[in-house]
């Protein structure tokens, strides 16, 4: 068990899947080690950390199957695990199937996948003892914004009543969070919320909101580093240009044309074609929008 711990800690900073791999097979053989009977704190730790392995597993590979797998484990560990006699460690557990269920849906497109991610989050933070782990209670928030968010992008009929909901859950976990203190999950967060408001803005052709999203995204860019995080960066480089242009496009002049294509420039000097494609092909074509957009309002630059 402890040496699942101490590479599941190492393979969070690596790029590949080494290291989560022998995390999740020293997980097993903890799982298979314990007895539920006689040791069932011990065994349900081990089935919840294996869950989380294989979800980050999942992530990482794309493998719809890892992301069943985590599930199970999580459904296992709610075995040892009640939410009248253990309400954190049920919620843990509950709250690692919702993202998981949430995951499963962004790779599969499956709204079925996101609408039970809603329900389970909204679940668990029914009675939640927000206080006892505020950190926790934010990250259940999130993962209800981000299935909220998830459904709109399938169902764009959907409208704001998946975005107000989502960026109102962002900005609930915002409140358990700060920079200093839990800076991953807060730039998540942040990030989130510019999604769900990028979005409004998009469907209502509200500028507020655009605005907002700008800022949000830039927030991101307070714990992404080019040196540390360069896809994490870029991303962020990339989602402040989109929203950007949304802007633009609503827009007299080009100065927020001008302030996407610098940002899009800039995500692209931390990028190659060959180590991200996908993302290096997004922000060309991002570009070239932006560009197009400028000469056909008379820019001159360059």
């Amino acid at each position: 068990y402890a040496l699942g711990l101490t590479f599941e800690r190492i393979g969070r900073n690596e790029v590949g899947a080494e290291s989560m791999r022998k995390a999740a097979d020293y997980y097993r053989a903890a799982v298979n080690g314990f007895d539920a009977r006689y040791y069932p704190i011990s065994w349900g730790e081990a089935q919840l950390n294996l869950g989380n392995t294989l979800r980050v597993l999942a992530y990482r590979d794309g493998n719809t199957k890892e992301f069943e797998e985590a599930i199970a484990a999580d459904r296992e560990a709610l075995k040892v695990y009640h939410k009248r006699s253990q309400p954190l460690s049920w919620a843990a557990a509950e709250g690692q199937i919702a993202q998981s269920l949430d995951d499963l849906g962004e790779a599969t497109s499956n709204r079925d996948d996101f609408k039970q991610s809603i329900a389970l989050s909204r679940e668990i933070l029914d009675g939640y003892p927000r206080k006892r782990n505020p950190q926790g209670w934010a990250e259940i928030q999130i993962s209800l914004g981000s299935a909220l968010v998830g459904l709109y992008d399938l169902d764009h009929d959907s409208g704001r009543q998946c975005l107000e909901p989502a960026a109102k859950a962002f900005r609930a976990a915002l409140e358990e969070l700060s920079i200093e203190h839990q800076p991953t999950d807060w730039a998540f967060a942040k990030n989130g919320l510019g999604n769900a408001l990028g979005e409004l803005g998009r469907s209502t052709s509200d500028t507020y909101y655009l605005e907002q999203a700008v800022d949000a995204f830039k927030d991101t860019l307070k714990v992404y580093k080019p040196d540390r995080q360069p896809i994490e960066w870029a991303t962020a480089k990339y989602d402040v240009g989109d929203a950007l242009v949304d802007l633009g496009e609503r827009a007299a002049g080009v100065r927020y044309l001008e302030e996407a294509v610098d940002n899009y420039r800039e995500a692209l000097t931390v990028l190659s074609k060959d180590k991200s494609p996908d993302l290096w092909g997004k922000i060309q074509h991002s570009l070239k929008i932006a560009l197009d957009d400028l000469y056909q309002r008379g820019w001159k630059g360059g």
